[in-house]
């Protein structure tokens, strides 16, 4: 029974997200209003054509939980990824990564295939570790750092370890320096606050402080 459920789960994410790619397109969780209580966020960096058009992108998406993301990633953004990497320009997208594998070399079709099966199997585990997270993000980064659109996932969790992540450490850095002579300090306060412990993204006002945050992180 208990494996049962955990397929089912898998097929219905497979099935929300293919919904959601058609109906309005992978970047619905690249939404603000989706930062909520208990998000999964993702950081990201997204720099794809050829000059003088070459485009870069960076910025958060939030997520129902870990294997939403996951999901996301197996059956949208890894599609989207490969398809323009090869030139195929499948519409709509192809819920199956694996129809881009014979466009590859056997060591790259090799890791690609590697990554989708580290994905799968989490998203039917029961709980996902910080292991299984870590080895995932690794493989992901090695692979699309050479593919066009080169994507990376630069720091991802729940709220307080995106934010407490060593990507964003620069950041506050920069920011609570600029914010010495201002009288509103956002990334002061919202960091004495990660710092402290006492960050609560239940609370509004830290939630509030987290979005401004990560909007001012935002590269279009």
């Amino acid at each position: 029974m208990m494996r049962e459920n955990r397929m089912g789960n898998y097929d219905n994410l497979k099935t929300k997200w293919r919904k959601l790619v058609e109906q309005e397109g992978a970047g619905r969780c690249f939404d603000w209003e989706r930062l909520i209580p208990g998000s999964f966020c993702v950081h990201i960096s997204d720099e794809g054509g050829t000059m003088p058009c070459r485009s870069h992108i960076e910025t958060t998406g939030f997520f129902d939980s870990n294997k939403d993301a996951l999901a996301f990633y197996r059956f949208a953004d890894i599609p989207r990824i490969l398809d323009w990497d090869t030139d195929t320009h499948k519409m709509p997208l192809p819920d199956e990564t694996e129809l881009y594998l014979t466009k590859y070399k056997t060591d790259k079709k090799r890791r690609i295939d590697h990554l989708i099966g580290l994905i799968d199997t989490a998203i039917k585990t029961e709980v996902i570790n910080t292991t299984e997270l870590s080895l995932i993000r690794e493989a992901f980064n090695g692979i699309f750092r050479t593919t066009n659109p080169e994507v990376q996932i630069l720091a991802w969790g729940n709220l307080y370890e995106t934010l407490t992540s060593t990507y964003f450490i620069k950041s506050f850095e920069e920011d609570i320096e600029e914010e010495s002579d201002e009288d509103e300090k956002p990334s002061t306060v919202l960091k004495e606050l990660l710092d402290s412990g006492n960050f609560n993204e239940a609370d509004n006002s830290h939630l509030s402080l987290a979005k401004t945050f990560f909007e001012s992180r935002l590269i279009t």
